[in-house]
């Protein structure tokens, strides 16, 4: 049964979280005096605890801040209980360990709804560290790739942005601009590149199917896939079929992953690319807006992935646009959908653009106003030009 520790001095507010955690079948135990818990932790170590930032003994900040220093107890997931918005000491808390807060008077859904996902977050963890042991790769890149996953999520309004790719190669000969605008604190859009030969360029894009802790967690595990994947030379279909294979037997049921990979030549002005159940991509040439060629299954949709490979010439000035769902899935007043013809026609207005960061900023603000604001999804865009 799921151990949950309430911390707080005022006795109506334990009394309140209490009713609505034994009704959903969680132990629950209760200590007013905030300075007695450290004591309590070191004797009876909860599941989650419920922390009241403002208490007369020891405020619920420093009480956390000094949990996170004990190593046996920092892994505790910390939810903070207050009634005060002030931004500040959200922020507080955010940079003190906190995984998330609830406001008070503390509301039944949200309460239940914050402790699920921290059970999710803790079952993935799980079975990260399962799939860990299997994968053949050094215990040196695990344990750092499975390190900065836990400080990802123990710092869940920053992940996204963790996942993707910025810090392109520079060439005189091709560029990259990348793009990404969260809809919600935490998502499943990542970006991963790797320049695996001077004249060729491996790129991993992808979508996880909704949002939120688990979709990151998710997010973080195809990147683990990638830089297995990228270790032996392979078609951009047969790197997708392995990375496929690695995390279906932990993410199957869970969630799956839209993506397209690339192999980016520059010099050679090759691009190779395999579609699991992507958006087409966008080729500009010559002022011409076209869709490339290709299809294929999802991965971890089922137990078997069909992709297949697909190649075209680059020219000169041709421009290669990828986008995620958020981009185009949305839905206007008359619960149109923008799709891809919304996103087309916002391109043909916007490619006069010279600076191609305003470029695809002017692409999400068009998606964002066609639904009044209302995303649904993050927006992740990556543009890829042949200079020459």
């Amino acid at each position: 049964m799921y151990n949950i520790l309430i911390v707080d001095d005022d006795i109506q507010n334990i009394k309140i979280c209490e009713s609505i955690l034994l009704k959903n079948d969680y132990s629950v135990g209760f200590l007013l005096e905030s300075q007695l818990l450290i004591d309590r932790l070191n004797v009876k170590k909860p599941d989650l605890i419920l922390l009241d930032v403002y208490m007369p003994e020891i405020d619920g900040i420093t009480l956390l801040q000094e949990i996170k220093k004990h190593k046996y107890l920092s892994n505790i997931p910390i939810i903070m209980l207050t009634s005060d918005d002030d931004p500040d000491l959200l922020s507080r808390c955010f940079d003190g360990g906190a995984f998330d807060f609830i406001h008070k008077p503390v509301n039944d859904k949200m309460l239940l709804a914050r402790i699920k996902n921290i059970i999710d977050r803790n079952w993935i963890i799980k079975q990260v560290e399962f799939q860990k042991e299997s994968l053949e790769i050094s215990e040196k890149v695990i344990s750092q790739l499975y390190d900065q996953i836990l400080r990802d999520l123990n710092r869940a309004r920053k992940i996204q942005t963790t996942l993707v790719s910025q810090n392109f190669p520079k060439s005189s000969h091709f560029s990259f601009h990348s793009l990404y605008s969260p809809v919600d604190m935490v998502g499943g859009d990542f970006i991963i590149f790797d320049r695996t030969q001077e004249d060729l360029i491996e790129i991993f894009f992808g979508d996880v199917s909704g949002h939120g802790v688990s979709s990151a967690m998710i997010a973080c595990m195809a990147i683990l896939a990638f830089k297995v994947a990228v270790q032996t030379p392979k078609s951009p279909s047969q790197n997708l079929i392995q990375m496929h294979e690695l995390l279906f037997p932990v993410i199957n049921g869970i969630h799956f992953i839209s993506a397209v990979y690339l192999q980016y030549k520059p010099f050679s002005k090759v691009l190779h690319y395999s579609y699991a159940g992507h958006h087409p991509i966008i080729l500009e040439r010559s002022n011409e807006i076209q869709e490339l060629e290709g299809m294929g299954t999802a991965m971890v949709l089922f137990s078997e992935i069909h992709v297949e490979d697909y190649q075209i010439s680059l020219q000169n000035d041709d421009k290669i646009l990828l986008y995620s769902d958020g981009l185009i899935e949305n839905f206007n007043q008359e619960n149109e959908m923008y799709g891809l013809n919304g996103l087309t026609e916002s391109y043909k207005r916007r490619k006069e653009e010279k600076d191609f960061e305003l470029f695809l900023q002017g692409l999400a603000e068009d998606a964002r106003n066609y639904c009044l604001g209302n995303l649904r999804d993050d927006i992740t865009l990556l543009l890829l030009k042949q200079k020459s």
